[in-house]
């Protein structure tokens, strides 16, 4: 009998024992399942971040291929402006060698004689 009360006192130690280490494992568990829980609605919230980031990308990059598109409009308009300017300035330096050559033909022909309005009169 005092084996069966000694096995019996043991095998309620050993119960108590199984049932506060099973009470801690289920309060482990709880602990781990509310961090799980965190950790995916961190994961879900970092996740909207990103699709909002890379939508953002998007555009800027959108916007730089837009501005890329203009820059290289703008660099041929100037180019086109630039040879239209030297056409101009190549035409000015003409015509002024124009007129320069006119004045010299003018300045070096004899003067022609004035006609007397009533010489033809009589």
């Amino acid at each position: 009998l005092a084996d069966t009360d000694a096995d019996l006192s043991t095998n309620r130690a050993n119960e108590t024992l199984l049932r506060n280490k099973l009470a801690d494992v289920e309060l482990t568990k709880d602990s781990k399942s509310q961090e799980v829980a965190s950790l995916r609605k961190d994961k879900n919230l970092l996740l909207d971040q990103v699709i909002d980031l890379q939508s953002k990308l998007d555009l800027k990059n959108s916007e730089v291929s837009s501005l890329l598109v203009e820059i290289d409009y703008l660099k041929s308009k100037v180019s086109e402006l630039a040879s239209e300017a030297r056409l101009n300035k190549s035409l000015e330096t003409r015509r002024w060698e124009d007129i320069e050559n006119m004045a010299e033909k003018i300045h070096r022909s004899p003067s022609p004689q004035p006609r007397s309005p009533y010489k033809y009169a009589a």
